[in-house]
């Protein structure tokens, strides 16, 4: 289901609410919503092919988040995804996001992130320091996050029988985003450094494009089109750009 039809679907049940507005698809802001305010966030992510021979691959999360305390959110996902092999349903997250400093009210918003993910062949931890700053209608904001993955691999031998291989990998990323918003428009870009190590191999990418989003009366739709103009393999540089387009909308109800 794609996200204007499903968007849709989700307004004709809702009721008007003040929306807790995203500007970024990749980069987090501090901010949590209100005590008691609930949010439904559809996710699409669009990659497109990089490598000779591969097919277009569609990511998607369904989220629903709910503000504890005024400083406390939580939030809980279905994952799933399809390539040109078929679709498969990818696992079950939980978000928690608490606000420490409120960029209202101080020189620097700042707020602390954690996710756990569970899913048949993964499961992931997953920490975030969240810092931003606004100056009228400009954000800036800036990620710090760090990740522990396990795969699990099934592979069968010569003798037919199955054997198990786990995998574990290390990601550090930084993330730095700005948007203005003029009415209820906004407009910016982001940039995201990704540096994962695996046990045969590590891999360094840098990605930026532009944020582009669109806020109403309890609904906001926001989107970003990351393109990889820079990725290293075991040190060695990869030519072919990747482009990937991510999409969220949010509703309150």
């Amino acid at each position: 289901m794609t996200i204007p039809l499903l968007a849709a679907i989700i307004a004709s049940l809702a009721t008007p609410a003040q929306a807790n507005e995203r500007r970024f698809t990749y980069t987090y802001e501090s901010l949590t919503m209100p005590r008691g305010v609930r949010e439904i966030e559809p996710w699409t992510t669009f990659i497109l092919p990089h490598h000779e021979g591969e097919g277009l691959t569609m990511q998607q999360r369904m989220e629903l988040e709910v503000g504890l305390t005024d400083k406390l959110l939580t939030a809980f996902y279905i994952n799933w995804s399809a390539d040109p092999s078929g679709s498969r349903f990818d696992g079950v997250s939980s978000e928690w996001k608490l606000n420490l400093r409120s960029r209202a009210t101080q020189a620097v918003g700042m707020a602390l992130y954690g996710e756990v993910g569970v899913g048949p062949t993964e499961t992931e931890l997953e920490a975030k320091l969240l810092l931003d700053e606004e100056w009228g209608g400009l954000v800036v904001a800036y990620n710090l996050v760090g990740e522990l993955e396990w795969e699990r691999e099934e592979e069968i031998d010569a003798a037919g029988a199955v054997e198990v291989e786990h995998e574990r990998e290390i990601v550090v990323e930084n993330l730095l985003a700005a948007s203005y918003k003029v009415d209820a428009v906004h407009f910016g870009a982001e940039v995201i450094q990704k540096n994962e190590w695996k046990e045969d191999e590590t891999e360094m990418k840098l990605s930026a494009g532009p944020a582009l989003g669109w806020v109403g009366p309890g609904l906001w739709a926001t989107a970003t089109v990351p393109v990889t103009f820079l990725e290293l393999v075991d040190g060695e540089a990869e030519v072919e750009p990747a482009v990937a387009v991510r999409l969220i909308a949010g509703l309150d109800f």
